[in-house]
C-alpha cells in the first residue's frame, strides 16, 4: 500500500508538471481518491471545481491562468491575462479575462467576455490558449484610453504595426474604435514607451524628417537600437526614464554603449520624459542646433 501510494504520487507531481502547474480530476479519475486525500491533508489545493494545485503555486498569476483555462476549456484568455502570457509579464493581473460564448457562470476573481475569438486570432502555448499579442493589446488600449499596451508591444517585438493595424481593420464597430484608430496612427514611428511617442510628436509637429525610431544598427562590435536616430548625420536621441535607467545594471549598460555610439563618431543628446513634456521648445531648439551643427560639417566634408 505504501508503495502503491508513492507511484500514486509520482503520477500526481507528473501530472501537475505537465499540466501546467494544475491537475484537473476529469483528466485524471484513476486519481481521484489521492487527489481529494492530498486535499484533506493540505498538500493539494482547490483552486476551481475539480481543479487543484500546490499551496505554493496558488498565487502564481500563470497557475491561476492555466486553472482557468482547464475549468473553461473552450474559452480564449483575454486582456492583462493574455498580456501577461504572451509579451507584458510585469503587469497586473486582478480578475482573468477569458472569453466564452456561453455557458459557465461568473466567479470570483474570473471576469467572463461573451464574445467569439476568431480562430486566427488564438495563440495556444500548452494548455493556455490566449488572443494574439496585436488583439491582446488592442483590447486593452480600448479598456485603458492609453497607449502603453502599444508601446510595449511593439517594444517586446511581440508583433508589428501591420500586424495591429490588420487586426484592428478586421474588427469595425467597437466601442473605443476611434481612440485605437488614432493611436495605431500615432504609433507609426513605433515608439517604444510613452516619452518616446511624445518626442515622436514633437518632432513630426515641429516637421523634423530624417530619422527612424528603435532600428538595430551596428555600433562597433555590437548592435544597438537607438531610441531615435539620424543614420546620415549619425545623431542618435535617448529618451533616459527614470525608473529604468536608475537601475544600476542599465546606468552601467548605458555608459558602455554611449561610448561605443561617440567612439564610432556618433553625437548623442538625451532628453528626459520630464524635459520633453515641460520643455518642448528647448528640446526641439537643441534637436534642431544639432542637426544644423552635424549638416554643415556634412557637407563640408568633415567628418566628427
Amino acid at each position: 500500500m505504501r508503495q502503491l501510494s508513492r507511484t500514486r504520487l509520482n503520477e500526481i507531481a507528473l501530472a501537475i508538471q505537465a499540466g501546467g502547474g494544475v491537475i484537473r480530476i476529469r483528466d485524471h479519475p484513476q486519481l481521484e481518491g489521492t487527489i481529494r486525500w492530498l486535499a484533506r491533508d493540505d498538500r493539494l489545493v482547490a483552486i476551481l471545481p475539480g481543479i487543484f494545485t500546490t499551496p505554493d503555486t496558488l498565487q502564481d498569476p500563470i497557475v491561476r491562468i492555466t486553472a482557468v483555462c482547464a475549468w473553461a476549456s473552450d474559452g480564449v484568455i483575454v486582456g492583462p491575462a493574455a498580456a501577461r502570457i504572451s509579451f507584458w509579464p510585469t503587469i497586473r493581473v486582478d480578475d482573468i479575462g477569458v472569453a466564452l460564448r456561453s455557458g459557465r457562470a461568473h466567479r470570483a476573481g474570473i471576469r467572463i467576455e461573451r464574445r467569439t475569438i476568431p480562430p486566427d486570432f488564438v495563440r495556444r502555448t500548452g494548455p493556455l490558449a490566449y488572443t494574439c499579442p496585436a488583439l491582446t493589446a488592442i483590447d486593452l488600449v480600448r479598456a485603458t484610453g492609453v497607449a502603453d499596451a502599444f508601446d510595449i508591444v511593439l517594444r517586446e517585438r511581440s508583433t508589428t504595426l501591420a500586424e495591429l493595424r490588420e487586426v484592428f481593420d478586421q474588427l469595425p464597430n467597437r466601442r473605443g474604435n476611434q481612440l485605437c484608430a488614432e493611436l495605431i496612427e500615432d504609433s507609426r514611428d513605433e515608439p517604444w514607451s510613452p516619452p518616446e511617442r511624445d518626442l515622436h510628436r514633437l518632432m513630426r509637429t515641429a516637421g523634423i524628417t530624417g530619422w527612424v525610431a528603435n532600428r538595430r544598427s551596428r555600433i562597433g562590435t555590437h548592435t544597438y537600437a537607438a531610441d531615435l536616430r539620424f543614420s546620415r548625420l549619425k545623431l542618435a536621441i535617448e529618451v533616459d526614464g527614470y525608473e529604468v535607467h536608475s537601475r544600476r545594471d542599465v546606468f552601467e549598460n548605458d555608459r558602455a554603449r554611449n561610448n561605443d555610439f561617440v567612439l564610432e563618431g556618433w553625437t548623442v543628446l538625451h532628453f528626459t520624459p520630464r524635459q520633453i513634456a515641460d520643455r518642448p521648445d528647448w528640446v526641439i531648439g537643441q534637436i534642431l542646433r544639432a542637426i544644423e551643427m552635424l549638416a554643415a560639417a556634412w557637407t563640408s566634408g568633415i567628418r566628427r
